[in-house]
């Protein structure tokens, strides 16, 4: 259970680094755009800092009992929110940083 559960974050950790990768396609097309590369190397780092929080531990669940084990279950659901909010903000983020670069208003 616990190795199907990080191996869901992984993936969830992965739509992360697809926005980074879409920053640096896109700085790359406009010329390497250094604001878009400040993102791309943020959005690495906090990729990479939540999968050091994650994996920190060797086994995350320590008890046998049920409602701890269902706890720790459910309580997935919020790391995977979480995690996915990362990579949507980075790519809304690459979104408007594309945008301000190309003369559009910003913020309204």
């Amino acid at each position: 259970m616990i190795e199907r559960y990080s191996l869901l974050n992984i993936i969830v950790l992965g739509e992360s680094l697809l926005a980074a990768t879409l920053a640096l396609g896109v700085a790359a097309a406009k010329g390497w755009d250094f604001e878009l590369i400040r993102v791309a190397f943020s959005a690495l780092l906090i990729v990479a800092a939540m999968w050091w929080m994650y994996f920190s531990r060797e086994d995350h669940l320590q008890e046998e009992s049920r409602s701890m084990a269902f706890t720790w279950g459910y309580g997935h659901v919020v790391i995977y929110l979480s995690g996915a909010a990362v990579g949507a903000g980075i790519a809304a983020l690459v979104d408007i940083s594309d945008w301000a670069s190309q003369g559009g208003p910003v913020g309204g």
